[in-house]
């Protein structure tokens, strides 16, 4: 009998959106790291994308969608600021290992964290030009208007279920990756 392990996959992480607790997150990041980005990676360079979440379930829902969307990127997870102040300080010296976009969970780990976090890379002359798109599951007008206010280039609610992140990645990469130019392009279409 043959399995159609990407549809393990997806419904694994459907589950897993729907109820955290269903699965345990090393079987899930064990899936997706020999289904799902393995079998997606390309023989060409892959741009930096960080994902700044401090919650291992997001990071493994995002980075499953990251694959799915984009195959062209490397996600980068850092759960914490100081974390994601350290790797952008070190892949700063090179506009190739800079990361193209940046996703910022604003409550990771606290709001405090979070929100202080992006008025630090909004304050540094090299990193301001990286655009930030804070990814949330708050719909709070206060919080949107905040991200927006220091700085934000986009502001994303997180969905209910995998299949919706999905959609709205694919809106974003349309957007994001094939419309608008990023700082830190190379001379081929990234």
């Amino acid at each position: 009998m043959l399995i159609n392990w990407r549809s393990v996959v997806e419904y694994s992480l459907t589950c897993l959106s729907a109820n955290m607790s269903s699965l345990h997150p090393r079987t899930v990041n064990a899936l997706i790291m020999n289904v799902v980005i393995k079998g997606k990676r390309r023989k060409e360079r892959l741009y930096p994308v960080l994902v700044v979440e401090n919650d291992l379930q997001q990071w493994l829902i995002t980075r499953s969608a990251l694959a799915k969307c984009f195959p062209e990127v490397e996600p980068i997870w850092k759960n914490h600021p100081s974390q994601t102040l350290a790797y952008l300080k070190t892949a700063s010296m090179d506009d190739r290992t800079s990361p193209r976009l940046i996703f910022l969970n604003p409550f990771a780990p606290t709001q405090q964290d979070g929100w202080a976090l992006m008025i630090q890379l909004k304050s540094d002359s090299y990193l301001r030009k990286i655009p930030i798109i804070v990814l949330s599951h708050s719909e709070e007008p206060e919080d949107i208007f905040r991200a927006y206010a220091l700085g934000a280039a986009s502001c994303i609610t997180k969905p209910s279920s995998y299949t919706k992140l999905v959609e709205k990645f694919y809106t974003l990469k349309r957007y994001w990756w094939n419309t608008v130019s990023l700082p830190f392009a190379t001379t081929t279409s990234v």
